[in-house]
């Protein structure tokens, strides 16, 4: 499996896009990606058009690419309010890459605002991390992860400070 990839979001600023233009312009990136071995992840917002990873799968159908697949963020999942048992059946195959974090119970703000400011280090917040990580465990998936914390405090880190603390607070969630 590839471990280059491109990320791609759904429509932020609360618009509709038909979904055969825009499965169209996945599918044309996904062909320009494919052409140096890499795959094109979408990552599904529970504050966009396609909310849920099972949007995003219904989409990527359309798109009809064999490289692409999902980005599944444990952020989107909770604050998308979508059930593990829901994520343990996506097929590993169609994931592209995994991405940690943790947040407060309840979100800060708007979700936009809660998702660019004031995530949390794995492990700080209210998240079912290793729920979330026995879900992908049981899809069979076999590829990256990262963390991705979006907070005004850990910008204001010390670049190798907050290298750190990012790996060595994912990596506890694995033990």
């Amino acid at each position: 499996m590839p471990s280059s990839y491109i990320k791609c979001t759904p429509e932020l600023q609360g618009g509709v896009w038909p979904k055969e233009s825009y499965a169209e312009a996945i599918a044309d990136l996904a062909a320009e990606v494919r052409r140096v071995g890499g795959r094109v992840g979408l990552e599904t917002l529970p504050f966009s058009d396609l909310r849920t990873p099972g949007d995003g799968l219904d989409f990527l159908e359309i798109a009809g690419c064999s490289n692409a697949g999902l980005v599944l963020d444990i952020w989107d999942i909770v604050r998308g309010d979508v059930p593990l048992d829901r994520v343990a059946v996506i097929p590993g195959e169609q994931i592209v890459h995994i991405e940690l974090n943790d947040a407060n119970s309840e979100p800060i703000g708007s979700l936009a605002q809660d998702t660019l400011d004031h995530r949390l280090l794995p492990g700080e917040g209210s998240f079912d991390i290793p729920g979330f990580l026995d879900a992908i465990a049981a899809t069979g998936y076999n590829g990256t992860y990262g963390v991705e914390i979006l907070s005004d405090e850990q910008r204001r880190r010390p670049l190798g400070e907050a290298a750190r603390l990012a790996y060595d607070t994912a990596l506890a969630q694995f033990r």
